[in-house]
This record gives structure tokens, C-alpha cells and sequence, in this order.
């Protein structure tokens, strides 16, 4: 049934925030973007609970313009205003595939970039992953990964 993922969904507090921290930081593309406060007859039209009202913008990883995308939303009306924690029920993490996570994490901290700690290999079932977790302005917890030859 399922074929592919298709989008994450990010909701901010500050889209004015976020969008470079994802565009000029991470290097996401800008697929789409719009919305105003008052638009969202989409979401109501679904049944999606609240005031549908949005400013949205729809990121790709350059060059993947038919996804997975990454989208940011600021709510016309807000939900409660914190961060799921990485423990919390729902979605705790978005993971990023790089080439190589020693420069990832160079150039995130030479941008300020709040790192939670230094690239750690390790196993994720038969697969050998190098990786390092690192949060986005508004917290929200990111993941940039590689895939490591087995031993």
C-alpha cells in the first residue's frame, strides 16, 4: 500500500526563523511556499483540528524536487508552545544523510549550530552508522547520519 515517504512536517513559531536555518544552513531547496493567516481551506476541507490558517513552506534536499520534503508551518493559531522532548510520544527526530559526519560537524558548530555532542559510531542492527544529534533554532531535535562499511 504504502510506495514512499512523502513529506515530515515541522511546525514553528518563527517561519522567518527557520527557513534559512533549513535553506542557507542545511542546504534544503524551496519547493513551494504561501499561506497566510487567514488561508487554510485545504486543512479544513480534511478535517485537520483548529484554525487552518498557515504560512507554509515546502523544503527538498537539492536536486529531489519530488521529495521527501520537509515542511514548515507556522500556525495562525497556535498549539501548546513547546518542543517535543526526545522521549516524548510522536515524532522525535528527522534523520539526515551525509557523506561525511566529522565535516557535518565541523560546519554546523563553525555556524553556531546548537551540536549535543561529538559524531559517535555505532550499530543499528546489522548496519554500521556514524552519526551526531544537533537541534534546530527552535529545538526541535535533527539527526545526520552515514551508513559505515561493516567490520
Amino acid at each position: 500500500m504504502i510506495r514512499r515517504l512523502n513529506h515530515v512536517n515541522i511546525n514553528c513559531r518563527d517561519l522567518d526563523v527557520m527557513l534559512p536555518f533549513y535553506t542557507e544552513v542545511l542546504g534544503f531547496e524551496t519547493v513551494v511556499s504561501g499561506g497566510t493567516p487567514d488561508s487554510g481551506a485545504v486543512f479544513e476541507t480534511m478535517g485537520y483540528p483548529g484554525r487552518g490558517g498557515a504560512r507554509t513552506v515546502v523544503l527538498c534536499v537539492g536536486g529531489r524536487d519530488r521529495g521527501p520534503y520537509v515542511e514548515l508551518i507556522e500556525w495562525a493559531e497556535d498549539g501548546d508552545d513547546r518542543v517535543a522532548a526526545p522521549r516524548d510520544i510522536g515524532i522525535a527526530r528527522i534523520g539526515l544523510l551525509v557523506d561525511d559526519v566529522d565535516a557535518t560537524y565541523r560546519y554546523l558548530l563553525d555556524r553556531g549550530v546548537k551540536v549535543l555532542g561529538e559524531p559517535h559510531g555505532g550499530g543499528v542492527g546489522p548496519a554500521r552508522v556514524r552519526a551526531l544529534f544537533f537541534q534546530d533554532p527552535e529545538g526541535n531535535l535533527l539527526e545526520v547520519l552515514r551508513h559505515e562499511e561493516r567490520d
